[in-house]
């Protein structure tokens, strides 16, 4: 059984001294630097860096993990108690820092979302956790961390399940399997696919688009905007997804993002489930799809709605930071390249 360690440290300095960058030249060819591969037998950390989440998931979770042939660590504070978030701010952020500055933890699994880790950004020493490639997983509130991590790492990330809610509380053996061909294997993943949930998929803006995948949770990637993690669509397929929000709200993010240039600025967009939220019944809104139509449409780039990802019971995972091929028409999405390397070099 999981139980919370008592006791409570300081978020301690980084210990290692690193010197890998994102891109390194061999050769005088850039070359991109990536996490290594996951293997059987590697130890692996759970962190909480937002919301609480419930220890019984958290428990089947790890135990999905473990049936994997993983060694699983749990963050020291990932079953505190601080309001709504998994403890205090610095006690998130020691844990995640933790994670990856240990050269024995090969991958970092998120416990949950919810709401809280934009706090953790001045308790971390990113500029370290940008030098320290490591398997990053997670989706939601996790966006924030997503996204800093590209600004100063540079390495692919995992929009994708987590430990106590998709592994948990039950994964479909297509989206785990999908998930673990993408952490597991130093090669393009290719088409992201789950038969269950192929059928919503549909094309908004026909057409198609290579460029690397970057975004994840509307609100989190509009709170950005501003910040010194914000996101940088140019060239690049924006990828959004969001749950419970109201179609007035959803009409003006999108409309933020525009005034910010951020859609301007990406090549195509792949849009998740936006499901949304209860309206105020006096209040006649304009419907979500007919938001999308009115600030995508007229960029005249490839739009593909309805990827299955994120807020929903069988999520697909995106690699944030590789380069994919979308064809809205065909309604497919391919990665084209590796998002991890082996252990024995950097590809």
């Amino acid at each position: 059984m999981l139980t919370a360690r008592a006791g409570r440290e300081s978020v301690r300095p980084a210990l290692l001294v690193l010197h890998q960058k994102s891109l390194f030249a061999e050769n005088g060819i850039l070359k991109r630097v990536l996490p290594a591969c996951l293997c059987e037998g590697d130890r692996v950390a759970v962190v909480a860096p937002g919301g609480a989440p419930d220890p019984a998931s958290l428990e089947a979770g790890v135990e999905m993990l473990r049936g994997r042939g993983l060694k699983v660590r749990v963050g020291l504070h990932a079953l505190d108690r601080y309001g709504h978030l998994a403890g205090a701010d610095r006690d998130r952020a020691f844990d995640l820092m933790e994670a990856f500055l240990d050269p024995e933890i090969h991958a970092v699994f998120c416990a949950r979302g919810g709401v809280g880790c934009a706090r953790l950004i001045p308790h971390l020493d990113l500029a370290a956790i940008g030098m320290r490639p490591k398997i990053f997983v997670g989706y939601s509130d996790v966006t924030i961390l997503h996204l800093a991590i590209a600004k100063t790492g540079g390495w692919p990330t995992f929009y994708g399940p987590m430990v106590a809610t998709e592994f948990g509380q039950g994964l479909c053996l297509e989206c785990v399997e999908l998930l673990w061909r993408l952490i597991s294997r130093p090669e393009p993943a290719g088409d992201l696919f789950c038969p269950h949930v192929a059928a919503l998929r549909q094309s908004l803006v026909a057409g198609t688009v290579e460029g690397v995948l970057m975004g994840g949770t509307l609100c989190l990637v509009e709170s950005s905007i501003g910040t010194s993690y914000a996101i940088d669509t140019a060239g690049k397929i924006l990828v959004l997804e969001d749950s419970h929000e109201t179609a007035w709200r959803v009409d003006r993010m999108l409309t933020h993002l525009a005034h910010a240039g951020v859609l301007d600025g990406a090549a195509g967009f792949v849009i998740g489930s936006l499901v949304e939220g209860p309206n105020d019944p006096d209040e006649l809104s304009l419907p979500i799809g007919q938001s999308l139509l009115d600030h995508l449409g007229p960029l005249g780039r490839p739009v593909l709605c309805g990827l299955p990802f994120g807020h929903i019971d069988a999520p697909l995972t995106l690699p944030l930071g590789c380069r994919a091929r979308v064809d809205a028409e065909a309604g497919t999405i391919r990665v084209l390249e590796p998002a991890v390397c082996s252990r024995s070099g950097r590809s």
